[in-house]
Protein backbone atom coordinates (compact mmCIF):
# COMPACT_ATOMS: atom_id res chain seq x y z
CA UNK A 1 0.00 0.00 0.00
CA UNK A 2 1.17 3.64 -0.69
CA UNK A 3 -0.17 7.06 -0.43
CA UNK A 4 -2.68 7.89 -3.26
CA UNK A 5 -1.76 11.30 -2.99
CA UNK A 6 1.60 10.66 -4.70
CA UNK A 7 -0.88 8.81 -7.56
CA UNK A 8 -2.24 11.14 -10.26
CA UNK A 9 -5.70 10.54 -11.66
CA UNK A 10 -5.16 8.00 -14.40
CA UNK A 11 -2.16 6.68 -12.44
CA UNK A 12 -4.43 5.96 -9.69
CA UNK A 13 -7.55 4.56 -12.14
CA UNK A 14 -5.00 2.17 -13.70
CA UNK A 15 -3.98 0.67 -10.34
CA UNK A 16 -7.56 0.22 -9.18
CA UNK A 17 -8.83 -1.55 -12.28
CA UNK A 18 -5.42 -3.73 -12.24
CA UNK A 19 -6.34 -4.83 -8.31
CA UNK A 20 -9.27 -5.58 -8.86
CA UNK A 21 -8.79 -7.78 -11.62
CA UNK A 22 -5.96 -9.66 -10.06
CA UNK A 23 -8.60 -9.84 -7.30
CA UNK A 24 -11.60 -11.62 -9.47
CA UNK A 25 -9.11 -13.77 -11.14
CA UNK A 26 -7.90 -15.32 -7.81
CA UNK A 27 -11.61 -15.28 -6.74
CA UNK A 28 -13.04 -17.26 -9.13
CA UNK A 29 -10.15 -20.37 -8.75
CA UNK A 30 -11.23 -19.66 -4.83
CA UNK A 31 -7.32 -18.70 -4.22
CA UNK A 32 -8.34 -17.12 -0.52
CA UNK A 33 -8.28 -18.23 2.89
CA UNK A 34 -11.32 -18.31 4.52
CA UNK A 35 -12.32 -15.56 7.02
CA UNK A 36 -12.84 -16.12 10.42
CA UNK A 37 -17.01 -16.88 11.12
CA UNK A 38 -17.45 -13.48 12.49
CA UNK A 39 -16.45 -11.91 9.65
CA UNK A 40 -17.80 -14.24 7.73
CA UNK A 41 -21.21 -13.76 8.84
CA UNK A 42 -21.14 -9.59 8.56
CA UNK A 43 -19.64 -10.14 4.62
CA UNK A 44 -22.67 -12.46 4.28
CA UNK A 45 -25.25 -10.32 5.85
CA UNK A 46 -24.09 -7.31 3.77
CA UNK A 47 -23.93 -9.33 0.34
CA UNK A 48 -27.53 -10.55 1.43
CA UNK A 49 -29.21 -7.42 1.92
CA UNK A 50 -31.76 -6.62 -0.89
CA UNK A 51 -30.52 -2.81 -0.44
CA UNK A 52 -28.10 -1.66 -3.33
CA UNK A 53 -25.15 0.10 -2.18
CA UNK A 54 -23.82 -1.62 1.15
CA UNK A 55 -21.92 -3.99 -1.08
CA UNK A 56 -20.24 -1.07 -3.48
CA UNK A 57 -19.53 0.90 -0.39
CA UNK A 58 -17.90 -1.91 1.64
CA UNK A 59 -15.51 -2.70 -1.98
CA UNK A 60 -15.10 1.09 -2.73
CA UNK A 61 -13.54 1.62 1.26
CA UNK A 62 -11.21 -1.55 0.91
CA UNK A 63 -9.87 -0.52 -2.43
CA UNK A 64 -9.38 3.12 -0.87
CA UNK A 65 -7.05 1.33 1.82
CA UNK A 66 -5.23 -1.02 -0.61
CA UNK A 67 -4.68 2.78 -2.53
CA UNK A 68 -3.64 4.43 0.98
CA UNK A 69 -2.90 2.86 4.08
CA UNK A 70 -3.01 5.61 6.28
CA UNK A 71 -7.21 5.76 4.99
CA UNK A 72 -9.86 4.66 7.85
CA UNK A 73 -13.04 5.25 6.82
CA UNK A 74 -14.09 5.10 10.45
CA UNK A 75 -12.33 8.72 10.70
CA UNK A 76 -12.65 10.14 7.02
CA UNK A 77 -14.67 7.92 4.80
CA UNK A 78 -14.39 10.61 1.88
CA UNK A 79 -10.61 10.92 2.10
CA UNK A 80 -10.07 8.45 -0.70
CA UNK A 81 -12.16 10.45 -3.06
CA UNK A 82 -15.05 7.69 -2.72
CA UNK A 83 -17.06 9.00 -5.52
CA UNK A 84 -14.27 9.33 -8.53
CA UNK A 85 -13.13 5.62 -7.70
CA UNK A 86 -16.15 4.15 -7.47
CA UNK A 87 -17.95 5.64 -10.37
CA UNK A 88 -14.71 5.80 -12.54
CA UNK A 89 -12.50 2.49 -12.45
CA UNK A 90 -14.82 0.40 -10.07
CA UNK A 91 -17.78 0.80 -11.87
CA UNK A 92 -15.87 0.21 -14.93
CA UNK A 93 -14.65 -3.23 -14.10
CA UNK A 94 -18.22 -4.37 -12.66
CA UNK A 95 -19.66 -3.50 -15.56
CA UNK A 96 -16.47 -5.42 -17.71
CA UNK A 97 -17.53 -8.05 -15.89
CA UNK A 98 -21.37 -8.01 -16.24
CA UNK A 99 -21.44 -7.40 -12.29
CA UNK A 100 -25.10 -6.63 -10.99
CA UNK A 101 -24.39 -2.68 -9.55
CA UNK A 102 -25.90 0.76 -9.64
CA UNK A 103 -24.71 4.17 -11.02
CA UNK A 104 -24.18 5.83 -7.65
CA UNK A 105 -24.77 2.78 -4.68
CA UNK A 106 -21.94 4.35 -2.55
CA UNK A 107 -23.24 7.99 -2.75
CA UNK A 108 -26.90 7.30 -2.03
CA UNK A 109 -26.01 4.79 0.69
CA UNK A 110 -23.66 7.62 2.99
CA UNK A 111 -25.16 10.12 1.47
CA UNK A 112 -24.21 12.54 4.15
CA UNK A 113 -21.40 10.42 6.24
CA UNK A 114 -18.37 12.23 7.44
CA UNK A 115 -17.58 8.13 8.46
CA UNK A 116 -18.95 4.97 9.07
CA UNK A 117 -19.31 4.60 12.48
CA UNK A 118 -22.13 4.51 14.77
CA UNK A 119 -23.30 8.06 14.48
CA UNK A 120 -24.04 6.40 10.86
CA UNK A 121 -26.19 3.65 11.71
CA UNK A 122 -28.50 6.29 13.74
CA UNK A 123 -29.69 7.48 10.53
CA UNK A 124 -30.71 3.93 9.12
CA UNK A 125 -34.48 2.67 9.18
CA UNK A 126 -32.74 -0.88 10.04
CA UNK A 127 -29.63 -0.86 11.89
CA UNK A 128 -28.96 -4.58 11.10
CA UNK A 129 -26.91 -4.30 7.55
CA UNK A 130 -24.99 -0.84 8.67
CA UNK A 131 -23.72 -2.22 12.23
CA UNK A 132 -22.38 -4.98 10.16
CA UNK A 133 -21.25 -2.85 8.15
CA UNK A 134 -19.50 -0.39 10.86
CA UNK A 135 -17.79 -3.41 12.28
CA UNK A 136 -16.62 -4.45 9.14
CA UNK A 137 -14.80 -1.02 8.54
CA UNK A 138 -13.33 -0.94 12.09
CA UNK A 139 -11.45 -4.90 11.11
CA UNK A 140 -10.82 -3.08 7.70
CA UNK A 141 -8.74 -0.09 9.50
CA UNK A 142 -6.40 -2.53 11.13
CA UNK A 143 -6.07 -5.13 9.03
CA UNK A 144 -2.24 -5.28 7.64
CA UNK A 145 -1.89 -5.38 3.67
CA UNK A 146 -1.89 -9.19 3.36
CA UNK A 147 -5.08 -9.82 5.02
CA UNK A 148 -6.54 -6.72 3.61
CA UNK A 149 -5.48 -7.91 0.29
CA UNK A 150 -7.22 -11.89 0.82
CA UNK A 151 -10.24 -9.62 2.38
CA UNK A 152 -10.52 -7.96 -1.00
CA UNK A 153 -10.70 -11.19 -2.75
CA UNK A 154 -13.45 -12.68 -0.47
CA UNK A 155 -15.01 -9.64 -1.57
CA UNK A 156 -14.48 -9.67 -5.48
CA UNK A 157 -16.08 -13.82 -4.83
CA UNK A 158 -18.75 -12.11 -3.32
CA UNK A 159 -19.70 -10.01 -6.12
CA UNK A 160 -19.14 -12.84 -8.74
CA UNK A 161 -21.83 -15.01 -7.03
CA UNK A 162 -24.03 -12.16 -7.37
CA UNK A 163 -23.57 -12.16 -11.13
CA UNK A 164 -24.29 -15.85 -10.88
CA UNK A 165 -27.47 -15.74 -9.28
CA UNK A 166 -28.58 -12.73 -11.72
CA UNK A 167 -27.52 -14.98 -14.94
CA UNK A 168 -29.38 -18.43 -13.24
CA UNK A 169 -32.46 -16.25 -12.74
CA UNK A 170 -32.18 -14.54 -16.03
CA UNK A 171 -31.83 -17.89 -17.79
CA UNK A 172 -34.32 -19.44 -15.92
CA UNK A 173 -37.04 -16.57 -16.88
CA UNK A 174 -36.49 -16.36 -20.37
CA UNK A 175 -36.85 -20.63 -20.66
CA UNK A 176 -40.02 -20.13 -18.37
CA UNK A 177 -41.24 -17.27 -20.86
CA UNK A 178 -40.11 -19.41 -24.04
CA UNK A 179 -41.43 -23.07 -22.60
CA UNK A 180 -43.41 -22.81 -19.78
CA UNK A 181 -41.88 -25.44 -18.58
CA UNK A 182 -44.09 -26.39 -15.20
CA UNK A 183 -42.24 -25.35 -12.49
CA UNK A 184 -41.57 -28.93 -10.98
CA UNK A 185 -39.45 -30.22 -13.88
CA UNK A 186 -37.57 -26.96 -13.78
CA UNK A 187 -37.02 -27.02 -10.35
CA UNK A 188 -35.87 -30.72 -10.55
CA UNK A 189 -33.34 -30.04 -13.71
CA UNK A 190 -32.17 -27.24 -11.37
CA UNK A 191 -31.36 -29.45 -8.76
CA UNK A 192 -29.79 -31.77 -10.87
CA UNK A 193 -27.53 -29.74 -12.55
CA UNK A 194 -26.18 -27.53 -9.88
CA UNK A 195 -22.61 -28.77 -8.83
CA UNK A 196 -21.37 -30.03 -5.14
CA UNK A 197 -19.15 -28.04 -3.30
CA UNK A 198 -18.39 -24.02 -1.46
CA UNK A 199 -18.26 -22.34 -4.60
CA UNK A 200 -22.20 -23.28 -5.37
CA UNK A 201 -23.47 -22.96 -1.80
CA UNK A 202 -25.39 -19.94 -1.87
CA UNK A 203 -26.76 -20.75 -5.49
CA UNK A 204 -28.47 -24.09 -3.74
CA UNK A 205 -29.48 -22.32 -0.40
CA UNK A 206 -31.77 -20.18 -2.51
CA UNK A 207 -32.97 -23.28 -5.19
CA UNK A 208 -33.94 -24.73 -1.85
CA UNK A 209 -35.57 -22.11 -0.69
CA UNK A 210 -37.81 -21.42 -3.50
CA UNK A 211 -38.57 -24.98 -3.82
CA UNK A 212 -39.68 -25.43 0.08
CA UNK A 213 -41.86 -22.19 -0.70
CA UNK A 214 -43.59 -24.23 -3.77
CA UNK A 215 -44.14 -27.37 -1.69
CA UNK A 216 -45.57 -25.99 1.04
CA UNK A 217 -46.70 -22.62 0.14
CA UNK A 218 -49.74 -22.76 1.72
CA UNK A 219 -48.27 -23.63 4.92
CA UNK A 220 -45.38 -22.16 5.96
CA UNK A 221 -44.72 -18.52 4.46
CA UNK A 222 -42.66 -15.22 4.91
CA UNK A 223 -40.03 -17.03 4.72
CA UNK A 224 -36.78 -15.49 5.18
CA UNK A 225 -33.17 -16.05 4.33
CA UNK A 226 -29.93 -15.93 6.23
CA UNK A 227 -32.01 -14.94 9.70
CA UNK A 228 -28.89 -13.49 11.97
CA UNK A 229 -29.01 -13.76 15.97
CA UNK A 230 -29.14 -9.84 17.35
CA UNK A 231 -25.04 -10.53 18.00
CA UNK A 232 -24.90 -12.19 14.89
CA UNK A 233 -22.69 -15.28 16.62
CA UNK A 234 -25.38 -17.22 14.88
CA UNK A 235 -27.11 -17.40 11.29
CA UNK A 236 -29.78 -19.99 10.20
CA UNK A 237 -29.97 -20.60 6.39
CA UNK A 238 -34.11 -20.75 6.27
CA UNK A 239 -36.86 -19.70 8.61
CA UNK A 240 -40.54 -20.11 8.15
CA UNK A 241 -43.49 -19.33 9.92
CA UNK A 242 -45.70 -22.31 9.95
CA UNK A 243 -49.26 -21.55 9.58
CA UNK A 244 -50.16 -25.17 9.64
CA UNK A 245 -54.05 -25.91 10.62
CA UNK A 246 -53.77 -29.96 10.00
CA UNK A 247 -51.43 -32.96 9.70
CA UNK A 248 -48.11 -32.61 9.62
CA UNK A 249 -47.77 -29.22 10.19
CA UNK A 250 -50.13 -28.52 12.89
CA UNK A 251 -48.15 -31.43 14.56
CA UNK A 252 -44.75 -29.60 14.03
CA UNK A 253 -46.60 -26.73 15.87
CA UNK A 254 -48.07 -28.05 18.53
CA UNK A 255 -45.87 -31.11 19.64
CA UNK A 256 -42.05 -29.62 18.66
CA UNK A 257 -43.28 -25.99 19.29
CA UNK A 258 -42.80 -24.79 15.57
CA UNK A 259 -44.10 -21.81 15.08
CA UNK A 260 -41.26 -20.89 13.29
CA UNK A 261 -39.61 -23.80 11.05
CA UNK A 262 -35.76 -23.85 10.70
CA UNK A 263 -34.21 -25.42 7.59
CA UNK A 264 -30.22 -25.79 7.29
CA UNK A 265 -28.82 -26.67 3.96
CA UNK A 266 -25.33 -28.12 3.11
CA UNK A 267 -24.19 -28.77 -0.28
CA UNK A 268 -21.74 -31.04 0.46
CA UNK A 269 -20.97 -34.77 -0.64
CA UNK A 270 -21.30 -35.89 3.13
CA UNK A 271 -22.20 -34.31 6.32
CA UNK A 272 -20.31 -34.27 9.47
CA UNK A 273 -21.00 -34.65 13.20
CA UNK A 274 -20.33 -30.92 13.57
CA UNK A 275 -23.08 -30.21 10.92
CA UNK A 276 -25.88 -32.37 13.45
CA UNK A 277 -24.33 -30.24 16.34
CA UNK A 278 -25.09 -26.78 14.46
CA UNK A 279 -28.40 -27.35 13.76
CA UNK A 280 -28.72 -28.79 17.30
CA UNK A 281 -27.47 -26.00 18.88
CA UNK A 282 -30.36 -23.68 16.72
CA UNK A 283 -32.89 -25.87 18.16
CA UNK A 284 -34.87 -25.54 21.10
CA UNK A 285 -36.52 -23.07 23.11
CA UNK A 286 -36.87 -20.66 20.64
CA UNK A 287 -36.75 -22.27 17.12
CA UNK A 288 -39.18 -25.30 18.59
CA UNK A 289 -37.42 -28.51 19.19
CA UNK A 290 -37.35 -30.01 15.49
CA UNK A 291 -35.50 -28.77 12.63
CA UNK A 292 -34.70 -30.34 9.19
CA UNK A 293 -31.37 -29.99 7.45
CA UNK A 294 -31.21 -30.31 3.62
CA UNK A 295 -27.92 -31.80 2.11
CA UNK A 296 -27.28 -33.55 -1.96
CA UNK A 297 -26.74 -37.32 -0.75
CA UNK A 298 -28.10 -39.73 2.06
CA UNK A 299 -26.43 -39.40 5.20
CA UNK A 300 -24.00 -42.25 6.42
CA UNK A 301 -25.80 -44.49 9.28
CA UNK A 302 -22.86 -42.49 11.85
CA UNK A 303 -24.91 -39.66 10.31
CA UNK A 304 -27.90 -41.12 11.33
CA UNK A 305 -27.20 -42.56 14.55
CA UNK A 306 -26.08 -39.08 15.68
CA UNK A 307 -29.00 -37.75 15.23
CA UNK A 308 -30.84 -39.62 17.45
CA UNK A 309 -28.02 -39.13 20.32
CA UNK A 310 -28.98 -35.68 20.50
CA UNK A 311 -32.39 -37.15 20.46
CA UNK A 312 -32.05 -39.11 23.11
CA UNK A 313 -29.62 -36.88 25.23
CA UNK A 314 -31.13 -33.52 24.40
CA UNK A 315 -33.33 -33.57 28.24
CA UNK A 316 -36.00 -31.89 26.47
CA UNK A 317 -39.37 -32.47 26.17
CA UNK A 318 -39.96 -32.79 23.41
CA UNK A 319 -36.74 -34.00 22.59
CA UNK A 320 -34.76 -32.08 19.50
CA UNK A 321 -35.50 -33.68 16.24
CA UNK A 322 -33.44 -33.77 13.40
CA UNK A 323 -34.56 -34.80 10.40
CA UNK A 324 -32.63 -34.90 7.37
CA UNK A 325 -33.66 -34.95 3.54
CA UNK A 326 -31.34 -35.16 0.55
CA UNK A 327 -32.00 -34.23 -3.56
CA UNK A 328 -33.77 -37.48 -4.07
CA UNK A 329 -36.68 -37.22 -1.14
CA UNK A 330 -36.66 -33.58 -1.98
CA UNK A 331 -37.36 -34.89 -5.75
CA UNK A 332 -39.71 -36.94 -4.94
CA UNK A 333 -41.72 -34.44 -3.00
CA UNK A 334 -41.58 -32.12 -6.19
CA UNK A 335 -43.50 -35.56 -8.01
CA UNK A 336 -45.77 -35.69 -5.97
CA UNK A 337 -46.97 -31.92 -5.49
CA UNK A 338 -46.94 -31.99 -9.64
CA UNK A 339 -49.36 -35.05 -9.48
CA UNK A 340 -51.72 -33.23 -7.44
CA UNK A 341 -50.38 -34.86 -4.08
CA UNK A 342 -49.77 -33.71 -0.58
CA UNK A 343 -45.91 -34.01 -0.07
CA UNK A 344 -46.61 -33.02 3.93
CA UNK A 345 -47.63 -36.68 3.86
CA UNK A 346 -44.05 -37.62 2.90
CA UNK A 347 -42.59 -35.27 6.01
CA UNK A 348 -45.17 -37.25 8.30
CA UNK A 349 -43.88 -40.37 6.72
CA UNK A 350 -39.93 -39.22 7.29
CA UNK A 351 -41.26 -38.01 11.11
CA UNK A 352 -43.02 -40.86 11.88
CA UNK A 353 -40.13 -43.49 10.76
CA UNK A 354 -37.39 -41.03 13.04
CA UNK A 355 -39.64 -41.17 15.76
CA UNK A 356 -40.58 -45.29 15.94
CA UNK A 357 -36.70 -46.26 15.55
CA UNK A 358 -36.02 -43.98 19.08
CA UNK A 359 -34.59 -46.46 21.67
Amino acid sequence: MNNSSEQTPQERSNKVISLMNNFLEKAKHENYHHLDKDTSDKVELVFLSEIWGYRELILTIVIGRLLDEDYKASIELHKCHPRSIYEGPIRSVLSENSIPHRQSGILNIAKGAYRIDEQWISGKRDPIVPSAIVELVKKIDKMPKVDLENFAIVIHAEFLKIKLTAISVAQDDYERLSSQEPTSIRLIRQLDSLSIGHSTAYQYQRLIFQILKYLFEDTLVDGKLEEPTIFYTERRDIIFINEGENSFWRHVLNYYKGYFVMFETKNVQELTMKDIDQVATYIGKHLGSIGFLITRKQPGQNIVLKTYAVCNHSGEIPPKTILILSDNDIKQMISLKQEGQNPNMYMRNLLREFVIKIQ
